[in-house]
């Protein structure tokens, strides 16, 4: 089975593009893959410092990577980068020259709407998937309602998260795959042994808590350096990331007189070692604005067996008893949280550790994930071929 997926992928930072990443890692023992992205042609501010060269992207020669660019693009009056048409105009000459039994599109714009196109073209099967935010921002809005309606309509299948097909009942008899995000455990073990040591580039102070994702307002960050301002024992913050409001975080630290450490993203295979590294890891969205937006990372942490403080108002909260959970819009709460994080004794810290990395085992199946999508996807084309 040969397969074109069309996606976010590194270096873009985020997690579809780090789902992606290992999926097509784990995808590659049973299909061949040719993956078509934008990653190399947007989004300056969150890209992963990796070039395009880097052997650790594509993992073996079942995997192929294509990506858009600027280079050489005409200029456009007004100013623009078609996008879209570059990705079409890409996926026109893969189609032509290899023969794909199966599309898949992950996130409905641009991706679905390439994948759609071309499976129309070429009369090849598709499925789509989709983020929170295209559901929730793009489906309802005028300007994008009626292109997203048709891709999902004219879709073979759909893959949407745990609990996700009550979404789709109006679209009678459509083949839908739930997925959710599971930690790919094994790879995590042998990638956490990669050479990255914080030592070698900050004299950090322990405890070391470590933030992972965009710097913006609506991930928390404001709310958790106002509460790492009142605590009184020796810290390290570190945020991993980038953002709009990168510069506005900056300064509101270093009036708070924080002491935080920023380090650019890295990409998928260096975040085991990284998050190794540290003592805490910190998933605390604030009033993020997407409402069924669940973000994952912190079930990377709790399998390297890392306690995590996770914030109340996160849409999928693993149990309360493996993990410290705090109020993010209460600041004493958030000191109390805090304090008990620095207080608490290596034998609690490894029994609370170990009750997170029992959660992820019970609770995550990669290779059985993988499996079933597997099947899903030689479903879609069985069933294609009968038409």
């Amino acid at each position: 089975m040969r397969v074109l997926i069309i996606s976010k992928f590194p270096p873009i930072q985020g997690g579809v593009s780090t789902k992606m990443y290992w999926n097509t890692k784990e995808l590659s023992k049973f299909v061949s893959i040719d993956i078509l992205t934008n990653s190399f042609d947007v989004e300056n501010q969150y890209r992963e410092n990796i070039t395009f060269l880097d052997d650790n992207l594509t993992h073996n020669k079942k995997i192929r990577l294509y990506s858009t660019n600027k280079f050489n693009l005409p200029a456009f009056i007004p100013n623009y980068n078609p996008i879209d048409i570059k990705m079409i105009n890409k996926g026109i000459s893969l189609c032509e020259t290899n023969k794909y039994d199966l599309i898949i599109g992950d996130y409905l714009l641009p991706y679905g709407f390439v994948a759609n196109y071309l499976s129309n073209k070429y009369k090849i099967p598709y499925i789509v998937g989709h983020a929170g935010s295209d559901l929730t921002r793009l489906l309802h809005s005028n300007h994008y309602n009626l292109v997203l309606s048709k891709i999902l309509t004219e879709a073979n299948g759909i893959i949407t998260f745990k609990g996700g097909k009550r979404l789709f009942k109006n679209l009678n008899n459509k083949k839908i795959f739930e997925s959710e995000y599971s930690v790919p455990i094994n790879y995590f073990k042998k990638y956490k042994l990669l050479k990255f040591n914080l030592d070698n580039y900050f004299n950090l102070k322990s405890p070391i808590y470590l933030h992972v994702g965009k710097l913006t307002k609506f991930k928390g960050i404001i709310e958790l350096i106002n509460a790492f301002s009142k605590i009184n024992f020796n810290y390290t913050l570190v945020l991993l990331g980038n953002g709009k409001h990168k510069k506005l975080i900056e300064k509101h630290a270093l009036r708070k007189k924080v002491n935080i450490i920023f380090m650019d993203f890295v990409p998928p295979w260096l975040m085991p070692s990284i998050i190794n590294k540290c003592d805490y890891f910190l998933s605390v969205e604030h009033n993020f604005g997407v409402s069924i937006h669940a973000p994952t990372s912190f079930k990377e942490a709790m399998a390297l067996k890392k306690v995590c403080i996770l914030g109340n108002q996160l849409k999928n909260l693993p149990n309360s008893d493996c993990c410290l959970l705090v109020d993010t819009s209460d600041i004493r709460n958030y000191i109390d949280v805090l304090n008990k994080s620095n207080s608490i004794s290596k034998q609690e810290y490894n029994k609370l550790a170990k009750i997170s990395y029992e959660y992820i085992i019970q609770n995550d199946s990669f290779e059985n994930n993988i499996n079933n999508l597997v099947k899903f996807m030689k479903g879609i084309i069985n069933d294609y071929r009968k038409i």
